[in-house]
């Protein structure tokens, strides 16, 4: 896990795991297979023709692999 702060978490849970954990949060958001996100902290979306890519702050870029419109 990446934090606002910058610092990350290393857990053993599974990804499902902690989707289902932040289920009754409605912030989070599964973005791609391997990543889960806090809406609340996307700074921007970055649609260019390489694919998309969320922005958050720190200027940390994950994919996105399918957008909500």
């Amino acid at each position: 896990m990446v934090l606002i702060n910058g610092s990350e978490i290393v857990t053993s849970k599974l990804l499902k795991q902690l989707e289902d954990d932040l289920a009754q949060v409605k912030t989070f958001l599964r973005i791609h297979k391997s990543f889960i996100a806090n809406l609340a902290h996307i700074k921007s979306i970055d649609r260019s023709n390489k694919g998309s890519e969320v922005l958050f702050p720190m200027d940390k870029r994950f994919p996105v692999l399918i957008l909500i419109y």
